[in-house]
């Protein structure tokens, strides 16, 4: 990830987790992420939820800056579009998995929600019913 962690499957069992991807060059992304942030930061103290994101970029070295300027905190996997690519095919962005503590995929959406004024919040709620 940006911080130089390496993530394995261990990190995911157990917890709900919420799995993000997007890019740097992905508009609705950019409508997306301060969500992301705000979600993150609300349940980044807790121990069976958890948000990660992953970045599509090709240019790992574009990532850190975008995030830094935007002042994001939350966990981003770097290089992952051939991971993404291989397990949905071609590429469509922002997307989301919400994932249960046994790693299934639950929930699957594409594309950001401009018009739910509490975007974290519906996410939240659906990761703890998980």
């Amino acid at each position: 990830d940006t911080a130089g962690r390496t993530w394995t499957l261990a990190e995911f069992q157990g917890k709900t987790t919420l799995i993000a991807v997007w890019a740097t060059w992905c508009l609705p992304c950019h409508d997306e992420l301060p969500q992301v942030q705000k979600l993150y930061d609300s349940v980044r103290v807790r121990t069976g939820i958890q948000v990660v994101t992953i970045s599509v970029d090709e240019n790992p070295g574009e990532v850190e800056p975008f995030l830094t300027t935007r002042g994001f905190t939350f966990p981003v996997l770097l290089l992952g579009r051939p991971y993404v690519e291989a397990f949905i095919g071609p590429l469509s962005i922002p997307r989301n998995w919400i994932v249960d503590p046994a790693g299934i995929v639950r929930q699957q959406s594409v594309g950001f929600d401009s018009k739910d004024p509490d975007w974290s919040g519906s996410i939240l709620k659906r990761l703890e019913r998980k």
